[in-house]
C-alpha cells in the first residue's frame, strides 16, 4: 500500500463499529449529518424511507452502523452560522 504518512491506516466499514472509539464515532456522525444538504424522504414507489440528493452514500454510512438517527441529530443541532458552498 502506498501511503502518503507512515502512520496513515485505512478500516473498513464493517471495522469501523469496534475500531473508533465512541468519543470519535459521536463527532464524526454529526460532521457527516449536519453539513450535507442530502435528506431523508419517503421513496413513492418503495414507500419507504430513502436519503434524497448527491450525498446519499455520506448519509448511509452511519445508518447502516446503527449510528444516531438522523432526523434526531439534525433537529438538535445548534447552527452558529452557515457559510454556504459555491462551486
Amino acid at each position: 500500500m502506498n501511503r502518503k504518512h507512515a502512520d496513515d491506516f485505512c478500516i473498513e466499514q464493517d471495522n469501523v463499529d469496534t475500531t473508533l472509539s465512541p468519543w470519535l464515532k459521536h463527532p464524526l456522525n454529526q460532521s457527516i449529518m449536519i453539513n450535507l444538504t442530502a435528506f431523508e424522504d419517503t421513496d413513492p414507489e418503495t414507500k419507504q424511507l430513502a436519503f434524497v440528493g448527491s450525498e446519499t452514500t455520506l448519509l448511509q454510512f452511519p445508518k447502516d452502523l446503527g449510528w444516531e438517527n438522523f432526523k434526531e441529530t439534525r433537529e438538535s443541532a445548534k447552527i452558529i452560522q452557515m457559510i454556504p458552498f459555491f462551486i
